[in-house]
Parts: C-alpha cells; sequence; structure tokens
C-alpha cells in the first residue's frame, strides 16, 4: 500500500509513526512483525510512546490482510476529506484578511489550493503496452476516417499545414507581427472558424477594441459587408441590410464569448476563463493583445 498511502495520511500521531517503521523495515527487505516494528520504533523520534501492548492489540484487531488495499483506501479518503476541511480553514482565513491582495487575486488562491488537493491523488495511472497500442490504433482510425480529432483547425489551410493540423489542447500560440498587419483580424477569423463551423466554444479577451468594434468586425465578416459600411449605415443598401440580418441570425446562437475589460492580469484572465469554462464551457481563449496585460511580478 505504499503506492496509496505516507505516514502523513494517518489521523494519530502514533499510528503515523507505527506506518513510518513498517515502511522502514519493508525497504529494507525486513520482516515487519509487532516485535521489529517495536524495536524499530526505538530509533525513530517519539517512538517510545508507541508500547509493545499497543502494537499488539492493533496486529490483533485487523480481520484479514486479504483486504488491506481496501483499507488503505479508507485512510486515504478519510485524508483527503481532512485536508479539504484544512484547506477551507485556510481560505476562510484569507477571505477575512486578504492583506494586501485583491478579491480576484484570493478567488485565484482558493482555485489554485483546492485544484492542488486533486493532483494529491495517487491513483494507479501505470499503462501496459498492450492496451497503449491498442487505444492509439483505435485513435488513429477514428481520426483516419474524421470521428475524432485531437486538433482544431483554425480554418486556414497552409497554417494548419504547419500545425500538423491545427491547435491542440494545452498549446500557446502567440501570433506576432508588425502593427497593421491584421493581427487581430485574423484571430477573430480564427475564433469564428472554431465558434461557427468545428462548433467549441471560445472567447476573446480584447483589451484593445471595444465589445461592440468586435461585433461589428464579426458582422461585417460574417454577412462579407465592408466595414466602412457598418460604420457609416446610411451607405447601407438594400442588399447590405439582408446580409446583416442573416449574419446576425448566423451569430447570435454561437459560443463566442466576449470580454473587453482592459489591463487583466495573468491571474485575473486565469480566474476569468475558469469561470466561463465551468458556466458555459470553452475550448479556445484569445487574448488580444498579450502586450496590454497587466505584469505582476509574483505571476
Amino acid at each position: 500500500v505504499a503506492d496509496l498511502l505516507t505516514a502523513d495520511d494517518f489521523y494519530r500521531h502514533e499510528h503515523r509513526l507505527t506506518f513510518e517503521a513498517i515502511a522502514m523495515l519493508a525497504n529494507a527487505n525486513k520482516g515487519a512483525d509487532v516485535v521489529t516494528v517495536h524495536e524499530r520504533l526505538k530509533g525513530i523520534k517519539g517512538g517510545a510512546d508507541v508500547d509493545l501492548l499497543y502494537l499488539n492489540s492493533l496486529a490483533q484487531f485487523v480481520p484479514s490482510a486479504a483486504s488491506i488495499r481496501r483499507y488503505a483506501e479508507l485512510v486515504r479518503e478519510k485524508s483527503m476529506l481532512r485536508r479539504l476541511v484544512s484547506t477551507a480553514d485556510q481560505i476562510a482565513t484569507k477571505a477575512f484578511n486578504p492583506g494586501l491582495q485583491t478579491a480576484l487575486e484570493v478567488v485565484d488562491e482558493a482555485e489554485n489550493l483546492i485544484f492542488a488537493l486533486g493532483d494529491q491523488r495517487q491513483d494507479d495511472d501505470w499503462h501496459d503496452t498492450d492496451a497503449s497500442v491498442v487505444r492509439f490504433l483505435d485513435r488513429v482510425q477514428d481520426q483516419l476516417h474524421g470521428e475524432q480529432k485531437d486538433y482544431i483547425p483554425t480554418g486556414f489551410h497552409d497554417l494548419d499545414e504547419k500545425l500538423d493540423g491545427g491547435m491542440r489542447t494545452g498549446e500557446v500560440i502567440v501570433i506576432a507581427a508588425r502593427p497593421g498587419m491584421g493581427k487581430t483580424a485574423l484571430t477573430l477569423a480564427i475564433l469564428e472558424h472554431v465558434a461557427l463551423n468545428e462548433g467549441h466554444p471560445v472567447a476573446l479577451m480584447s483589451m484593445e477594441m471595444g465589445e461592440e468594434q468586435v461585433t461589428r468586425r464579426r458582422i461585417s465578416s460574417a454577412g462579407r459587408i465592408p466595414l466602412h459600411k457598418l460604420k457609416r449605415p446610411e451607405r447601407l443598401n438594400d442588399v447590405d441590410w439582408s446580409s446583416m440580418t442573416e449574419a446576425v441570425e448566423k451569430l447570435r446562437n454561437v459560443g463566442y464569448h466576449v470580454s473587453d475589460k482592459g489591463g487583466l492580469s495573468l491571474n485575473q484572465i486565469r480566474a476569468r476563463a475558469r469561470g466561463l469554462k465551468r458556466k458555459k464551457g470553452l475550448r479556445v481563449l484569445a487574448i488580444d493583445y498579450i502586450g496590454l496585460m497587466d505584469t505582476d511580478p509574483k505571476e
């Protein structure tokens, strides 16, 4: 059970010491019984507090060693719950005494503490070759027949070829060019394609353009209406009005979310993205642009 438990998973101090002594004996390829464990405890700080009678009562109490894995899982589960209580106390203390931190920074720290609890789970994550190659072949077959893709196309064929199909989960892609070269236009076009044609929820954090400007550009692109006409509605003709109506109907039910709040820090962006993903889903997040982000040395 050493892959499931550590000494810190036990609530009682004497149980922690006992587990530590047993682990030491096992690592030294020595047998562990009441006598040997008691002798080993003498060499551990505080181990003298665990007497031989108590060890003997523990050994007598165990119904069967056959269920040891399940017993270990129970100890691990209770340990996780205690850590959760402790983490909740830390979060409450931080909320009452935030110091110089903002509310969003406190929320982000709380989320990190909660996620850290999940990372502490010591599940069996070993994969044998036989199962791995079978899963790989199934995935290749699915991708070959278009049933499953591990990437999201940008909508630009040549760019997708350079990206080996498109964008993948966990990737950070920076669109870099001189001012006025169309970085924002390319970003909006990619987001529109992912949301409209691929059916994935997307989000744009626009720190330079307002939400209305973004919407104007989207309708211009979807309706193939020159942008200067949307800026001056009197220039629109009947065909343009019809195209704009079709574009609005096409875009209104698409999972495309825009935030035009400027000067966001990395922690704020992360917290906002997590919140949006929980509420409405999120596959692609675009930031326009990273040079306008608020920098914090602590991040």
